[in-house]
């Protein structure tokens, strides 16, 4: 990899356009479930290459068997929003959301559980990460990070920050993991499962729309220039190989939103913005685009991105409609 003196000096702008995606390169998109018109949908996540699941608003959750091919919804017995979902297998896993709401499956969403947390009902969960079926961690907009060592049972406070307001998590296994807070000065590292967090220094923006590590020293982080236009003119992509010491910006977007970013690995990786997707193979120093919405019949605002490894991913329109990627 160039060091990040070169990347600065020589990292060029987001190339060229989407007129027609997919065409004369590896990655091929597929649009698997076309959108609904009256509910928001907000994550996606999946445990395999063929269990997945999606969030949101009244309580919806639909699920798949087959990768994405078909869904199915779900009673989730909540009329709550849902804004985050996670499996750690194709049985077990949590949905969260708006007034306080935890749900737990333990049979791949045949019956959701309603689980208690030690939170007003004003505020709502927007992450949640499980390592396993017993440890996890939340947080919630009343900015403030929870954790459980017993499936969701009972949680208990490791970091709050004094502005409020919700963030990013990205935990790279059970020790190590990062929060950025939408509203604060710092992002915050921990290495031992959040008995300590430790402040490290935060890219010069203001509003994170997500964070991606694959290792503990190499991570991305995204912004959204329609909430960052006092501090930048662009949506960027930020950059660090030495756990956050240092952040380089590795690549300007004419973009206004980026809404999601995950990687398979430390060069190949995807993001989503408002209707495009772009996919790099360089860690990000270069970003082409993928798939374009707009030459489809109809719009897709993209709201989250999930990879199971570098030949399976999904991609969320926030009224439901989801595009599969396979590597041809």
């Amino acid at each position: 990899m160039r060091s990040l003196k070169r990347l600065l000096l020589f990292s060029p702008i987001l190339l060229a356009t989407c007129s027609n995606p997919t065409a004369s390169h590896e990655f091929g998109w597929q649009l698997v479930r076309e959108p609904e018109e009256d509910t928001h949908f907000s994550a996606i996540h999946f445990a395999d290459h063929e269990h997945g699941w999606a969030v949101g608003d009244s309580g919806t959750i639909i699920a798949t068997k087959n990768g994405g091919s078909s869904w199915q919804k779900q009673s989730s017995g909540s009329n709550s929003a849902l804004r985050t979902v996670y499996f750690v297998d194709s049985m077990t896993g949590w949905a969260g959301g708006r007034d306080a709401t935890l749900l737990h499956t333990v049979d791949g969403g045949k019956l959701w559980q309603r689980q208690p947390i030690p939170i007003d009902s004003s505020n709502g969960i927007f992450t949640i990460h499980f390592s396993d079926n017993l440890l996890g961690w939340l947080i919630h907009n009343g900015g403030e990070i929870l954790n459980t060592v017993d499936g969701g049972e009972t949680w208990e406070p490791q970091l709050s920050w004094d502005m409020g307001g919700a963030g990013r998590l990205a935990m790279v296994d059970h020790a190590t993991g990062y929060v950025f807070p939408a509203i604060d000065t710092s992002i915050w590292k921990t290495q031992n499962g959040g008995q300590l967090w430790t402040a490290i220094k935060r890219p010069q923006i203001r509003w994170p729309t997500d964070m991606f590590f694959v290792s503990e020293q190499k991570g991305w982080i995204v912004n959204d220039k329609l909430a960052s236009s006092l501090y930048v003119d662009y949506a960027n992509v930020f950059y660090t190989k030495d756990g956050g010491e240092s952040w380089a910006c590795l690549d300007t977007l004419p973009e206004k939103h980026i809404s999601a970013i995950h990687f398979a690995d430390d060069r190949r990786g995807w993001l989503t913005t408002q209707s495009q997707i772009y996919a790099t193979t360089d860690g990000g120093n270069t970003w082409i685009c993928d798939y374009d919405s707009e030459n489809e019949d109809f719009w897709l605002g993209f709201q989250d991105l999930f990879f199971i490894d570098d030949t399976h991913g999904w991609a969320l329109d926030y009224r439901g409609g989801i595009c599969r990627y396979t590597r041809l």
